[in-house]
């Protein structure tokens, strides 16, 4: 799988204001979401990021699960700002939603491809 190029932060933004209305909480500050979400993208692990892109660049993750830890860390950290228990993604998530962040993500809809084990890990 090649991945090229990165995250539209300004769609994410889009995504997450999306989101939190969803979830009926408040979008919260524009800067602190784009911090967020390069933090949670790019972050060095060493310091509490998760690098989930360069996972997906590395072949540890699928596009799915990109999309699908990028839209519950949001929803945790957006609960969190806003001083709210998180409500199950039950109650906000939808395809359409689904849709929206993977374009934000990949400028398409997420690849469904399963992620093939390496023939040295296979049993």
């Amino acid at each position: 799988m090649s991945i090229d190029g990165t995250p539209d932060l300004d769609s994410l933004v889009m995504c997450g204001e999306r989101t939190a209305g969803a979830m009926r909480q408040h979008a919260g500050n524009r800067d602190r979401t784009v911090a967020f979400f390069r933090h949670l993208l790019h972050g060095d692990q060493a310091d509490g990021g998760k690098d989930v892109w360069e996972c997906l660049r590395s072949g540890l993750i699928t596009e799915i699960e990109v999309r699908d830890v990028v839209m519950a860390h949001f929803a945790t950290w957006l609960s969190r700002e806003n001083r709210v228990l998180e409500p199950s993604s039950d109650t906000w998530s939808s395809p359409a939603l689904e849709h929206l962040f993977e374009l934000a993500l990949f400028g398409r809809p997420a690849n469904r491809e399963e992620l093939s084990v390496p023939e040295n890990l296979a049993t």
